[in-house]
């Protein structure tokens, strides 16, 4: 380990930051992320990726976290409004816990596994008409998250996608859904209607 930091021997993976870890300096050998590297840091307040990173997850309960940013020389990421897209904005990373308000470029075609997983400030969400897949745990525990509608390109509410959103009241789906996955609205207390 490295500052309480958990690495690969190699430094190229980050393997787990603990909680309570107030500030990370990312090696720049290191290529992946793992997906839970950073859940629940909610002491971080800042974080840069380096050049050599290719792989990403997100940042549930990351809860201070107000910047984020992607080194200039990174061609597999980029960062818009708090938001981390892959490079050419066709799939959405990940969302900041702190942000309120999200426009997703009409470039991207695919939200990633547990892309606002834990966004509990999140209010407000407009999804791209050229969307075609939400990834599983994609908005779980977007307590603050009122309604949302979903466009006519995405076939799949994958599993826990809206997990414990407490606050959804209205879901509104514009194309044909195929499959609704296990506990997608599981815990969605508030949600009185679904609009087919």
């Amino acid at each position: 380990s490295i500052g309480g930091v958990l690495y690969d021997k190699d430094v190229r993976t980050l393997i787990q930051c603990p909680a309570l870890v107030a500030s990370v300096e990312i090696p720049k050998t290191v290529k992946v992320i793992e997906t839970s590297a950073f859940f629940w840091c909610s002491k971080i307040t800042s974080l840069h990726i380096p050049e050599s990173v290719e792989k990403i997850g997100a940042f549930p309960g990351c809860d201070s976290l107000t910047n984020l940013t992607v080194d200039a020389a990174n061609r597999n990421f980029r960062v818009r409004d708090g938001v981390l897209y892959d490079y050419n904005e066709t799939t959405l990373v990940c969302c900041l816990p702190s942000c309120r308000v999200i426009d997703i470029p009409q470039t991207v075609k695919r939200i990633g596994e547990s892309g606002f997983l834990g966004c509990t400030n999140l209010v407000e969400i407009s999804l791209p008409s050229g969307l075609r897949a939400i990834g599983a745990d994609a908005f779980e525990e977007c307590r603050s998250l009122a309604s949302i509608t979903i466009p006519v390109g995405v076939r799949d509410v994958p599993d826990w996608a809206f997990y414990n959103c407490k606050g959804l009241k209205e879901v509104q789906l514009l194309g044909a859904v195929t499959n609704i996955g296990e506990y997608a609205f599981h815990g969605c207390r508030a949600l009185a209607s679904v609009i087919l």
